[in-house]
């Protein structure tokens, strides 16, 4: 059951995932973690540190801003 992410931020990560066409074991894998870590980041249960959050674009293909909240930004 996929249920609806709780923060903007996850939302945003799950949408950038799924329109870079991986899965979240993918996704994990390319950002060096797991896929669990990933969901409940999607879900919006943790908070990415900015590691976090810089491996997730690379492995995804996006970036990010920041003005008081983070933003992804999809790449081109």
């Amino acid at each position: 059951m996929v249920t609806e992410p709780k923060t903007p931020l996850g939302r945003q990560m799950r949408e950038a995932r799924k329109a870079a066409g991986l899965t979240q074991v993918e996704t994990a894998e390319r950002m060096g973690t797991y896929q669990g870590y990933l969901g409940g980041l999607e879900r919006g249960e943790t908070s990415p540190n900015v590691l976090m959050l810089i491996r997730f674009c690379q492995a995804v293909g996006c970036g990010f801003t920041w003005d008081g909240e983070f933003r992804l930004t999809l790449e081109k």
